[in-house]
């Protein structure tokens, strides 16, 4: 899963590859290094295989509403997170 700070894939990118699960993104720097990425994520690429998706939480520790990237074994994305952009900061991995 890749996950952008900005619409359309721009800006600093935060990758989590399976099986790493983030309980709380403002401990995690993006993949410049640059220090917390909760609450930034606003577009997301994923490749997760069928029977699989990674679920953005609202808040830390897996809590409040969430947003799944389902697996279908291809490339997906999404170049904008809607009403859940801006909000997400932990994500965990979860059969379908």
């Amino acid at each position: 899963v890749e996950l952008y700070d900005d619409k359309s894939f721009k800006d600093p990118t935060l990758t989590i590859r399976y099986p790493e699960e983030i309980a709380n993104m403002d401990n995690r720097a993006s993949d410049n290094g640059k220090k917390g990425f909760g609450d930034k994520a606003s577009s997301a690429k994923w490749q997760i295989p069928k029977g699989w998706r990674a679920v953005l939480f609202d808040d830390a520790n897996f809590k409040d509403s969430s947003y799944p990237l389902i697996g279908t074994g291809c490339v997906e994305e999404i170049s904008d997170l809607g009403s859940f952009s801006d909000k997400c900061s932990s994500l965990r991995w979860e059969q379908s």
